[in-house]
């Protein structure tokens, strides 16, 4: 979050008026750039600068002769795939709308990787505190529009490893896909330094219409993974205590991208206006080893700041860090208006799984927390104690006006006896603010601590120890469910009961499932304006009623009722490694996707199952867990795949081509991708099909594999008795 104490949040100086840049491209995306300009080559190993550089045959050498061509619309400059080049890019010019600028890669194999080299005296700025620090990202685009960036490695540089910011106007259209960018260094000053930043540079300049699609942006000892500020560094507070509003960025999308050991956050939007993050997954952020005074604090896996109209949905977070407060999953923090978190996975933070806050003089309104699976959360005692798996929280004159949560899925198991949900807030206004259809499966009695503006109903609670459960709700104490209703005046239609979750090994039952007989099922409550599906992508309701919790019950789920034989599957994957499934030795979770699917336009929905492998792929690693990526019908010729890996950045994930459907054919794939987990016994015990669900995957796993290895056991009995 935004501190409680006023945290710079800003470079200023001449770091603003630096100039680096680094573009790439996908082969379908260089066809289209070859049509409205030129193209430039760079093969750092055996090109010559003295060369035209305008074919694969004559290519261009180093980085500075592509730092002194300034580009027109339409124009392309590629790196040769597989080689090193060492240095900073800086190129110059705009496209035009039709006709961006666009970087990228060419040939086959390996992504072709800039590694930043040493940095110069002139690349220095002062720092308020009279010191120097360094400044020079690997890649900037400075006062720069209409550009796409594609199929590169970025590696080094300070504050930042790309670098998009400038000082005056409005900059549109940027698309930035496939990077990878790593290994940043330097200490961090504020909440605006990172692996990738799109940054406002001044108070007269913002962005509109950027979108960061398949990012792997990790190790860094400066603060974020993924930052996007639409604004600069907000005036002093006026006369009446609040903080005068900036410009906002407009459209900005992060989607698919992959965040990982972060000194500081994951992903995160400042200041924007109809904001999107959707399908990525952020773990091991805050992990700074140390708390500095005089630096930022307070990080977040993914989370918004003074976003209006943000939504922020199917992504994964779990084993964040603080050494102050927070450390946790997700946020919609200060100064927000009209924000969505739904369909989110947050599980073993040592934080909160979801918080809504308010501060800075203003009001933060209209924030919905809505089908959301939360888990194993609070693994710190001081911070489950504080705050909770769901916190609201105000300070600094700041309050809540609408917090509407429903339907979410709690597991709570801290370490110490502490209540799930936190409220301390102050609320001013007319919006409702309710806490409605929820299940809690909660390993201690204390389960909720609440100021009595949160009005509480429909809700089941579930906590299978000896003692009474205990809520706190305004100034009381209440033990019992009947005694929060008859002197409370809560929970009229709530419940205190076993949920009756799914546990059947008959059918490979999963410990989120709604089993038949199950309290929740019918007994939540129609919410106005709430979507029309569950978690699991299933239209609600079901039945005579909308159910608790965040998934639907279905009486019989092909998901977990079908256990099949898995067919052998001998061959070669698309880099020509042999496999040989299923094995007796491990388990495999294998993805199946439509050539259709895989080949449109934007490729998102293929993405999305390349990301959630690549995350249980790593919380599962040296566990003996396989992955596989598959690409079934026409279209998917092996030769047309061979960069897939790199450009995914899917490392032990193999990519299968499936060109004649064999594959597809016995594990009854049609067009619609299909996910399957296969056991050590060579049985089919999960097969899924539509989007890719970070929860259904990651608590399969849980439930079947046992937790993954650093990571505790659920530890809530839910099942029948």
């Amino acid at each position: 979050m935004i501190s409680r104490k006023q945290t710079r949040i800003a470079f200023g100086g001449p770091a603003a008026l630096i100039l680096i840049s680094l573009l790439s491209l996908s082969p379908c995306f260089v066809a289209a750039a070859e049509g409205t300009g030129t193209t430039y080559y760079i093969d750092c190993q055996r090109g010559i600068d003295s060369n035209a550089g305008t074919s694969p045959a004559s290519p261009w050498k180093t980085l500075d002769k592509v730092n002194g061509v300034t580009l027109a619309p339409g124009d392309s400059v590629l790196l040769m795939r597989g080689t090193r080049c060492e240095g900073v890019l800086r190129p110059k010019g705009s496209g035009r709308p039709g006709e961006p600028i666009s970087l990228g890669a060419y040939g086959n194999g390996p992504l072709p990787v800039v590694v930043n080299g040493a940095i110069s005296g002139a690349n220095r700025e002062q720092s308020g505190s009279g010191q120097t620090a360094e400044i020079l990202p690997t890649l900037t685009l400075f006062n720069q529009q209409h550009w796409h960036i594609r199929n590169l490695e970025l590696v080094g540089g300070t504050p930042w490893g790309l670098y998009i910011s400038g000082d005056k106007g409005v900059l549109r259209h940027f698309r930035i896909t496939d990077l990878v960018v790593r290994d940043v260094t330097g200490k961090p000053r504020d909440k605006r330094s990172g692996l990738v930043a799109v940054l406002g540079g001044s108070p007269e300049q913002t962005f509109e219409d950027v979108v960061l699609e398949g990012i792997t942006a990790y190790g860094t000892t400066q603060w974020a993974g993924i930052v996007v500020d639409g604004g600069h560094p907000p005036l002093p507070r006026g006369a009446d205590g609040k903080t005068p509003a900036t410009l906002k960025a407009q459209d900005v999308t992060v989607r698919n991208c992959l965040v990982h050991d972060t000194a500081g956050d994951g992903i995160v939007l400042f200041r924007v206006r109809n904001g999107l993050l959707e399908s990525n997954v952020a773990w091991a952020t805050g992990m700074m080893p140390s708390k500095d005074p005089d630096g930022p604090e307070n990080p977040n896996s993914i989370w918004v700041w003074r976003c209006e109209n943000c939504l922020v949905q199917y992504n994964e977070g779990f084993l964040s860090e603080s050494e102050g407060v927070d450390g946790g999953v997700y946020d919609i923090d200060w100064g927000s208006h009209g924000n969505v978190v739904q369909y989110n996975y947050g599980h073993d933070s040592q934080g909160y799984c979801i918080s809504v806050f308010g501060a800075g003089g203003g009001t933060t309104t209209d924030s919905i927390v809505r089908y959301n699976v939360c888990a194993n959360n609070g693994r710190s005692a001081r911070l489950a104690q504080r705050q909770g798996d769901l916190y609201l929280s105000t300070w600094g004159g700041g309050s809540l006006d609408g917090v509407q949560i429903y339907n979410n899925t709690f597991y709570w198991n801290p370490p110490v006896d502490v209540p799930f949900l936190k409220n301390d807030a102050q609320f001013v206004g007319n919006r409702p603010n309710f806490f409605k259809n929820n299940l809690v499966l909660s390993s201690v009695p204390t389960l909720l601590d609440s100021n009595r503006t949160l009005q509480l109903d429909h809700n089941l609670y579930w906590y299978p120890g000896p003692r009474l459960p205990e809520w706190r709700y305004g100034e009381h104490s209440y033990r019992g469910l009947a005694d929060l209703r008859e002197r409370g005046g809560q929970e009229a239609r709530g419940l205190f009961l076993n949920p009756l979750l799914e546990t059947s090994t008959k059918t490979f039952g999963l410990p989120f499932h709604l089993a038949a007989g199950s309290p929740a099922v019918d007994h939540g409550l129609a919410v106005l304006g709430a979507p029309a599906f569950d978690y699991f992508g299933r239209p609600v309701p079901q039945g005579k009623g909308h159910d608790v919790g965040a998934v639907e019950f279905v009486p019989a789920d092909p998901g977990i009722a079908r256990v099949d034989r898995a067919p052998a599957m001998r061959g070669e994957d698309v880099l020509k490694r042999p496999y040989d499934w299923p094995t007796d030795h491990g388990w495999l979770l294998m993805t199946i996707i439509p050539a259709g699917v895989f080949q449109e336009s934007d490729q998102s929905v293929a993405r999305s199952f390349a990301v959630a492998l690549r995350s249980l792929a790593r919380q599962y690693e040296g566990s003996g867990l396989q992955a596989a990526l598959v690409v079934s019908g026409e279209g998917s010729r092996p030769e047309a795949m061979e960069n897939l890996p790199y450009d995914w950045a899917l490392g032990p994930i193999r990519v299968i081509s499936d060109q004649d459907r064999e594959l597809g054919t016995v594990l009854e794939v049609s067009d619609k991708p299909v996910t399957l987990l296969i056991s050590p016994g060579k049985h089919i015990v999960g097969r899924w099909e539509g989007r890719s669900n970070p929860a259904r995957l990651g608590l399969t796993l849980r439930w079947l594999l046992g937790p993954p290895p650093g990571m505790a056991p659920i530890g809530v009995r839910s099942g029948p008795e």
